[in-house]
């Protein structure tokens, strides 16, 4: 006999979804009680913490490349369509080690889902809870470099160039200098709220059902081997785009359009050594006479003119119709790319043009009756790109190219190249929402179509094309299905507003 516990509102996952549901649910009632199983261990002292917040890593961001490495878990069997698929297990999920770019969607690659107003109203709150910082780094000299030579080269003169918002609080009086978010800046001190319960190295095997009603979660404690039941009201599922799938089908929760839809951002990438024609302008700007005589007191014999205590630059090109991609004019840690620390890497600048890829059902996850190391079925991915993908993605490559000459030299090694499928570790629309069942998962609440009580987040839930990063859209969609769920849901409700 399993042993059994109780519960209003049971959550599988950890990460920004999960955590803004929670977040919502907390801050909205008084007598609510959450239980939140996560399959990772906690890896900070600090629950949910990015943890490119570690002072090495404050001082060496080349360094976190490794962090990066070691926790991501290929979910992609050998000869996948979907090759760079991977999932990250801690508490926290992908946020632990996320880039924190959180600039909101063009108009055109909104759904019609909610309207205007509201789509605003849910982003304004998703970039509270977040900790959005729309121009971080705009007095950088570094940015400044950058942002001129694309401004006034020919190639890209006339292009709308700016500082990317990311979600980052930035000290110059404290060290570390820069905090950069995590599902901790999400949750704030309701991770430590009594009602809580969080349950780390826990797989949510199941959930039961009968008659559109799920009863319970079946869960395995990873360090005991211990079985054992959570009975709840409510389940949201926020597992991942991937692994959310892989439990709904395991459960047989869902239609036909479980995996469906499958969406990613094919990813063009090359590293650049910044021309020595813009460094002599910073050189000659008087403008950073007083920062840089600074630092060459400290650094005399250092001929780059950037301090060595300035952040990475991060700018990017917001999408139009004209060019209908996002990009990242930066340098950043990621799983990918020359970050040796034997170059100085305050002249090497990273590109990363994202395009979307049209959802169709026909591109799709699905379940094998092999079992993943999990015990669970095993996901393949059946992916292929529409003509329109390819006419995309080959011009944005072209665009990215473009940028690249107005700056500088490739790296030797990483010229302009498309990253293995799956590697923008963005993948949307396994679950996506919508009003009519036979094309969708969810209803626009994020609720399951014919499902009293379970809800789903994640990028999973998006249901249409985009090209930006999709953590904000996933939380401002896990806002309404939380709001949806108090309507619902057990426990007294108060007026909710983030802190």
């Amino acid at each position: 006999m399993m042993r059994e516990y109780t519960t209003d509102v049971f959550l599988v996952g950890s990460g920004p979804a999960a955590a803004t549901y929670a977040r919502v649910l907390l801050d909205s009632t008084t007598t609510q009680k959450l239980w939140m199983a996560e399959m990772g261990s906690a890896e900070s002292p600090v629950l949910g913490e990015n943890l490119k917040n570690g002072p090495y890593f404050q001082r060496n961001i080349a360094a976190f490349q490794h962090y990066i490495l070691g926790h991501l878990h290929s979910l992609a069997p050998p000869d996948s369509d979907l090759p760079g698929a991977a999932g990250t297990y801690s508490v926290g999920g992908m946020a632990t080690h996320w880039t924190c770019a959180t600039p909101r969607p063009h108009r055109d690659e909104l759904p019609d889902t909610y309207s205007d107003v509201e789509w605003d109203r849910l982003y304004t709150k998703a970039e509270k809870l977040i900790g959005t910082n729309h121009h971080p780094f705009d007095d950088l000299i570094s940015q400044q470099i950058i942002h001129r030579a694309l401004a006034t080269d020919p190639e890209t003169k006339g292009r709308v160039v700016k500082g990317l918002p990311l979600a980052v609080k930035v000290s110059k009086k404290s060290i570390p200098h820069l905090r950069w978010s995590g599902t901790d800046t999400i949750m704030q001190e309701q991770f430590y709220n009594e009602r809580l319960t969080l349950k780390s190295n826990t797989h949510v095997r199941r959930l039961v059902h009968k008659n559109g009603k799920v009863s319970h979660a079946v869960c395995h404690d990873l360090l005991t081997g211990e079985d054992y039941i959570v009975k709840a009201k409510a389940f949201i599922i926020g597992g991942g785009a991937t692994l959310t799938p892989q439990l709904m089908f395991a459960s047989g929760i869902g239609n036909d359009n479980v995996g469906r839809y499958l969406s990613d951002h094919p990813t063009a990438f090359c590293q650049i050594v910044l021309a020595d024609r813009h460094l002599d302008w910073a050189r000659k700007n008087s403008a950073f006479d007083e920062a840089l005589a600074e630092h060459r007191r400290e650094h005399p014999s250092d001929a780059v003119p950037i301090p060595l205590s300035e952040p990475e630059p991060q700018l990017y090109t917001p999408y139009t119709s004209e060019y209908p991609w996002h990009t990242q004019i930066h340098r950043e840690s990621f799983h990918y790319g020359n970050v040796s620390s034997s170059m100085d890497q305050r002249r090497i600048i990273h590109l990363r043009w994202y395009t979307k890829q049209d959802p169709r059902p026909e591109n799709r996850v699905v379940f094998d009756s092999k079992l993943d190391v999990w015990g669970m079925p095993q996901p393949i991915f059946k992916v292929s790109f529409s003509a329109d993908d390819i006419a995309r993605n080959e011009r944005s490559m072209e665009d990215m190219k473009r940028f690249a000459r107005a700056l500088g030299d490739y790296l030797p090694g990483v010229e302009p190249h498309w990253r293995p499928y799956g590697q923008a570790l963005h993948v949307t629309s396994t679950t996506r929402i919508g009003s009519d069942p036979t094309t969708s998962v969810l209803d626009p609440s994020s609720r399951v179509h014919g499902f009293e009580n379970c809800w789903v987040g994640g990028n999973n839930v998006l249901p249409v094309a985009n090209s930006v990063n999709p953590t904000l859209t996933s939380m401002a969609f896990a806002i309404k299905g939380a709001e949806e769920l108090l309507t619902f849901g057990p426990g007294d409700k108060i007026a909710w507003q983030p802190k």
